[in-house]
């Protein structure tokens, strides 16, 4: 059933203010100080136990050293619903401030507390509920409207990719072809679900290609208009010549059932870079994926989280009509313990397939899976570390997978894209998506002392039947890459970690060792091991991303790791190449 929204929300006491640098910034200085609504200060990083979580949160040791001062402001709440999320923090290091600036400009919406300065947005967080005191008349301002961003072109690819900001990041992915175009949509996420005490309130942004290279930004296309609002993941379609986004309102991380909209919601467009929310809510479903089927009718994989799964189909959006219910074994009762979380559905030369509750992977010759196969019970299936992949069509009968890789082990980090490989016996494979990886120099031999940059390619020739290991060395703990070709197996793991379980290929449990992958194909012949090394301050660590023999790939975020230096089999060899 269909129905609109019906929840008014609220009125705020918004207000607009600037508060103005000193020349001599100290610990202590307060800027601003309005009873029982807002204050503003300066402080100096780390000098309070009690706000080490926001911290990290925060990513302040990103960006700059130890005991930096920062500059904050902290918003004072009350609402009948929680009457202990009682304070917002939002801040800046001064040393990420452009020495030209003076002022800075506070603003609260109502569903946005934000930090601004010269027009760009510094930090910023999702409130609920309002000050209990007033703010001074002056700066009282009427309620505002978000204005979408104008639409930028990215300059770097996207694979390991995560908006600018010290705490911003990306999590998970719906993706689509349409008219000639790769759609990626991402939840945008600060301080690592942190923001709105803990609600995450996430909201869409867009990413738009034609050749998977180039790569335009079109920034936040679903803002928040209500303090309630969290945004779920969806799937995007296409449906009479509009692009449509569906997606989950997860309003209960705020409100009581019953009192707010909450399930599967969508926006739709007519351009392909504007959406419209419809204000509508057609399914239970807080996480929908609706998706194009053959015939042009629209299939829709329903999950309840932990307790079932049901398929529906439609050829009168958002009239669905229900088909089959709890079609897959679900938690215990599932070879890898998966739920029925995001479900992402693709097809291939007539083979159906579905990922779903972050480790099931399963095909059929039928789009309703009624006799479907187990190729995450088989260990065969496309996880390989990035979490929640979804896969799309594009030009040339390709396939593109896209997720994204957890930083520090915490929700949101950077995304990552593939590309899958057709084989005959109907179960795909996984390698680089060569037009988004990072680019590179020259490639020279590696040195006899392994010394190589922290941001760099490895290329190695590897023969068939023997082992190979590869130890990266520097700051932090080592790190291995393990190939066992007569078992079939690789590993990517922390050094002291032995023997990764293979199935599913996943982390998702928070396993602290790494990540393996079994059943691998292309390694009858000689064969080529690929490998990137990422380091990069705003994720204190570094991302270790392998290609084994152009079918099967391992990737994971290592906090702490700097290489400096590379160790190798005997008599393997190997090339290297900095990247740009």
């Amino acid at each position: 059933m269909v129905r609109p929204f019906d929840y008014t929300e609220r009125a705020h006491k918004c207000f607009r203010c600037t508060v103005t640098l000193p020349d001599d910034p100290a610990d202590g200085m307060t800027l601003l100080d309005w009873p029982e609504v807002c204050r503003c200060f300066i402080r100096t990083i780390g000098n309070d136990p009690a706000l080490a979580e926001f911290e990290t949160m925060q990513n302040y040791a990103a960006r700059m050293p130890g005991g930096d001062l920062v500059l904050e402001a902290e918003l004072q709440l009350t609402s009948p619903e929680h009457p202990d999320w009682t304070r917002l923090r939002i801040g800046i290091p001064l040393s990420e401030l452009d020495a030209s600036v003076r002022e800075l400009e506070l603003t609260y919406t109502g569903p946005r507390f934000r930090l601004s300065a010269n027009g760009k947005v510094l930090d910023e967080e999702c409130p609920f509920g309002d000050p209990p005191g007033e703010p001074p008349p002056e700066f009282v301002i009427a309620p505002e409207k978000e204005l979408p961003p104008e639409p930028q072109e990215l300059s770097e690819p996207l694979h390991l990719w995560s908006p600018p900001g010290r705490n911003e990041w990306a999590g998970d992915v719906a993706v689509g072809y349409f008219n000639g175009e790769y759609h990626l949509f991402y939840l945008h996420d600060r301080k690592h679900h942190y923001s709105s005490f803990w609600a995450g309130s996430h909201t869409w942004h867009h990413l738009v290609s034609r050749d998977l290279k180039n790569w335009r930004n079109d920034g936040e296309i679903l803002p928040h208009d209500a303090q309630y609002i969290s945004y779920g993941t969806g799937t995007p379609f296409l449906y009479k010549g509009r692009i449509f986004l569906t997606y989950g309102l997860h309003t209960g991380r705020y409100l009581p059932p019953g009192t707010a909209p909450r399930g599967a919601t969508w926006a739709e467009s007519t351009d392909g870079c504007c959406f419209t929310p419809s204000r509508k809510i057609f399914h239970r479903s807080e996480n929908p994926s609706v998706l194009n089927g053959e015939g042009g009718e629209l299939l829709f994989f329903a999950g309840f989280g932990r307790e079932e799964m049901q398929l529906l189909r439609s050829r009168n959006f958002p009239v669905f009509e229900p088909e089959a219910v709890a079609v897959f074994p679900l938690e215990e009762k599932s070879a890898t313990g998966h739920t029925a979380e995001c479900p992402a559905y693709f097809s291939w030369h007539g083979k159906h397939y579905l990922l779903v509750g972050f480790s099931g992977f399963y095909s059929a010759d039928t789009p309703d899976f009624a006799n479907f196969r187990d190729l995450a019970a088989e260990g065969r299936d496309l996880y390989d570390g990035l979490e929640v992949p979804m896969v799309a069509p594009f030009a040339g009968d390709r396939r593109i997978l896209a997720g994204w890789l957890r930083m520090n082990d915490l929700w949101g980090g950077v995304l990552g894209l593939r590309e899958l490989v057709w084989c005959e016996d109907g179960i795909p494979g996984i390698r680089w998506l060569e037009e988004a990886m990072p680019h590179h120099g020259k490639w020279a031999v590696l040195p006899e002392d392994g010394r190589v940059e922290s941001c760099c390619y490895l290329q190695i020739c590897c023969e068939p039947g023997k082992p190979v290991n590869i130890r990266l060395s520097g700051e932090g703990e080592d790190i291995e890459i393990r190939l066992f070709p007569e078992r079939q197996k690789a590993e990517l793991v922390w050094a002291p970690v032995r023997d990764y379980p293979v199935v599913p290929a996943f982390p998702s449990k928070r396993r602290p060792g790494g990540c393996a992958a079994g059943n691998l194909r292309g390694l009858e012949e000689p064969y080529t091991l690929r490998v990137l090394i990422r380091h990069d301050r705003k994720w204190q660590g570094t991302v270790v991303d392998v290609e084994i023999a152009g079918m099967r790939t391992l990737i994971r975020h290592f906090p702490g790791h700097r290489t400096r230096q590379v160790t190798l089999t005997p008599g393997v060899a190997c090339q290297t190449a900095v990247l740009e």
